[in-house]
């Protein structure tokens, strides 16, 4: 049995049009009247989209083994872990920019639909560069290593982002100010916004003019 799965396109075509259309469906039919999401509501969510991953690597297991099931478990819970710390950022932001509680779904969805593109994009532009610089080989030690520039420069960012996590503490991050973020000086630089939000819309009329309105800026900062 072929246990790369990247063999079986048939399986990453149908999760992928599974993905699709569960989000159609969450964005196009189940929440497209904006309403602020219960927790009951929430909860429901949760459970479908873990049971369709769970669902997802039964089939991993069946088409490429029990070492693939195990790999895709881990990363998944891993992150699942992780997305808790996200959760403590986007209740921050939200209160920044006051954001109406019926807006949240709207904007988390969109976000996150971004930040899955911008991944993908950073992912494989990454692989394509790390395969340009590789150093000639070279003798460490009495062993052939082969030193990758941009893996050592991305090596040393991270111990000095994990050191500057370290020291900081959740009162700098209670007290920043989303609005200077990256993200949020692009939506600035680029567009004119307007000080209220406009109902669930990303741009607005003002003067006859189109501005963006402060739920673009929101989702650019998630």
């Amino acid at each position: 049995m072929d246990n790369n799965l990247i063999n079986h396109p048939g399986v990453i075509v149908g999760f992928a049009i599974l993905v699709l259309v569960m989000l159609l469906l969450d964005l196009g039919v189940f929440n497209k009247k904006v309403h602020a999401v219960s927790s009951k509501e929430a909860a429901i969510w949760s459970i479908v989209w873990i049971s369709l991953s769970m669902a997802f690597s039964a089939v991993i297991y069946y088409v490429s083994g029990f070492e693939k099931f195990t790999q895709f478990q881990s990363a998944y819970w891993i992150e699942k872990a992780l997305s808790v710390d996200n959760l403590f950022v986007f209740i921050l932001v939200f209160g920044f920019f006051n954001v109406p509680k019926e807006l949240h779904h709207k904007v988390l969805f969109w976000g996150i639909i971004g930040a899955l593109i911008f991944r993908a994009i950073f992912i494989f532009a990454g692989v394509g560069l790390i395969n340009l610089t590789y150093l000639p080989a070279m003798t460490m030690f009495g062993h052939s290593v082969q030193i990758n520039v941009v893996m050592l420069l991305f090596g040393l960012f991270l111990i000095y982002a994990g050191i500057k996590s370290g020291i900081s503490s959740d009162d700098d991050e209670e007290d920043k100010d989303f609005s200077k973020s990256a993200g949020a000086r692009l939506i600035y630089k680029f567009f004119k916004v307007s000080k209220e939000f406009d109902g669930g819309n990303f741009f607005t009329v003002e003067n006859g003019v189109r501005i963006a309105t402060p739920l673009l800026v929101v989702v650019a900062v998630i």
